[in-house]
């Protein structure tokens, strides 16, 4: 028998907000483990720079990683973090092209892959003030 069921997207996702570490070059900035008890999805995320604060060469990479201390750019790839702009992943940056993943699969909470990891690659980012936005849905 099929029991009919709402299936509206916008339904159930979850939100976090992280402010991240600013920090020297080759350093995690931000480490998130998915709190579910069941696989996730990420389905958005928003990585907001609202005080640039690095070396002119400063960029970030963030994904889905094995532990808090490993890095992906699964989600964002080698994003400029010395200028002040919002970066969402559904588009690109909102004025470049850094999106890697439109969404990203999380394993249950201890899982082999249940992180989603910030890292500053190049350069220091010592007087950065930003925050990453996550939207994701418990599948």
């Amino acid at each position: 028998m099929i029991k009919n069921r709402n299936l509206d997207p916008r339904e159930s996702k979850k939100n976090i907000e992280i402010e991240l570490t600013a920090w020297a070059s080759n350093a995690i900035s931000f480490a998130w483990e998915n709190p579910e008890k069941s696989p996730i999805a990420v389905t958005r995320a928003l990585l907001l720079i609202s005080t640039a604060g690095g070396t002119a060469t400063s960029v970030m990479d963030v994904g889905a990683t094995t532990s808090a201390t490993w890095t992906d750019d699964a989600i964002f790839d080698w994003v400029d973090i010395n200028t002040a702009t919002l970066y969402d992943n559904l588009g690109g940056a909102l004025y470049d092209t850094y999106t890697e993943a439109r969404s990203v699969y999380l394993d249950a909470n201890w899982g082999t892959t249940s992180w989603i990891t910030g890292k500053i690659l190049t350069e220091k980012a010592d007087d950065l003030v930003w925050k990453i936005y996550l939207e994701y849905k418990v599948l």
